[in-house]
């Protein structure tokens, strides 16, 4: 079997303390005096948001489980309502859905 040669170890960039607390791609003006007060003036204003409206609550879609409308679908049956088993079916999911 040929022997493996050892593989050379991968070369990673060295991080500081600073680099971590580092944002990319912005860059950090400085005023000509040296003070924060005006490098801030030389920003231009920030945009007021419009004040959050509340939405309508969406429904989250019912599960309703098969036994449950078996069950329900044979008490219909049971009970003498009119139609078939489709019917009996679609009636105790749109009971079930309901409650």
């Amino acid at each position: 079997m040929a022997e493996e040669k050892p593989r050379a170890p991968i070369a990673r960039k060295k991080t500081t303390k600073a680099d971590k607390g580092a944002v990319v791609g912005k860059t950090s003006a400085k005023s000509p005096s040296g003070t924060k007060a005006a490098a801030s003036a030389s920003k231009p204003a920030a945009k007021k948001k419009a004040p959050a409206t509340p939405r309508a609550k969406q429904s989250q879609p019912v599960v309703v489980e098969r036994g449950d409308v078996a069950t329900l679908a044979y008490l219909l049956w049971e009970k003498g309502e009119p139609g078939d088993a489709a019917e009996h079916w679609l009636r105790a999911e749109q009971e079930l859905a309901a409650a």
